[in-house]
C-alpha cells in the first residue's frame, strides 16, 4: 500500500521539478487528480474500489480488539464519509498517543517521541530559516507523502501500538525537513544570551 501511497507523490515531485516556480500548484493539482480517482475509478471497473477497501480494511483493525484500541468513527466507503473524518485521521496519527493514553514505558516513550516531534515543529514553525537550503518540492514531497500516509493509517487502524509502528516511516521525510529548515543558529544565540545575563546576575 506504501507504493500506492507514494506514487502519486514521485509523480508531483518529478512534474514540479520540470516547473520549478509552480511547485506547490503542481504537487496540489497531482493530488487532487488521484484523489477523485480515488472515489470515482470504481465506477470505470469495479475491482478499482478503493473506498471499499479502506472500509473493509477498517474492519478488520476493529474485529481485532487489541489492548490498545481507541474509539473510531466507521467509514463509508463514499467521499462525504471520508471527509468528516479527516480532522479526526489527522490528530488521532499524528498526536497520539496522548499523556492520557500512557499504560506503560512503551507507550511513555511514544508519548514522548510525539511531543518532542510537536516541539520541533513549533520551532521549525517560529524560527524557520529565511533562506531555503533545499528545493521547496523535497519539502513538498515530504509533506504531501506524510499527510496522505498519516491519513490512510488512521483511516484503517484503531490501535495505538499499530499506529506507532506504521507511522515511523514517515518521521525521516517530517523530521529531516524540519530540522534543516529550522535556525538552530537563533535558538543558539537565545540560549547563550540568556546564560550571559544569568551569570552576569549571578557576579553582581
Amino acid at each position: 500500500f506504501i507504493l500506492v501511497i507514494i506514487f502519486p507523490a514521485v509523480l508531483a515531485w518529478i512534474l514540479a521539478n520540470r516547473r520549478p516556480q509552480h511547485g506547490f500548484r503542481v504537487f496540489a493539482v497531482v493530488y487532487a487528480f488521484f484523489t477523485i480517482a480515488f472515489f470515482t475509478l470504481r465506477y470505470v471497473y469495479s475491482r478499482f474500489d478503493f473506498p471499499l477497501a479502506v472500509v473493509s480494511k477498517q474492519e478488520a483493525f476493529m474485529q481485532l480488539k487489541g489492548k490498545s484500541s481507541i474509539p473510531t468513527n466507521k467509514l463509508e466507503p463514499n467521499a462525504w464519509s471520508f471527509a468528516k473524518n479527516i480532522p479526526q485521521a489527522v490528530s488521532m496519527s499524528s498526536l497520539t498517543p496522548y499523556p492520557s493514553d500512557v499504560r506503560h514505558l512503551l507507550s511513555l516513550a511514544a508519548m514522548v517521541e510525539t511531543e518532542l516531534i510537536l516541539l520541533l515543529f513549533v520551532l521549525f514553525i517560529v524560527v524557520r530559516k529565511k533562506h531555503n537550503a533545499i528545493s521547496r518540492n523535497v519539502i513538498y514531497f515530504s509533506i504531501f507523502f506524510s499527510l496522505s500516509l498519516l491519513l490512510t493509517i488512521r483511516f484503517t487502524v484503531n490501535n495505538l501500538g499499530a499506529i506507532v509502528r506504521y507511522r515511523s516511516i514517515v518521521l525521516p521525510f517530517l523530521v529531516a525537513v524540519m530540522a534543516c529548515q529550522t535556525n538552530w543558529k537563533i535558538i543558539g544565540e537565545f540560549f547563550a544570551g540568556k546564560n550571559k545575563k544569568n551569570q552576569a546576575l549571578t557576579a553582581l
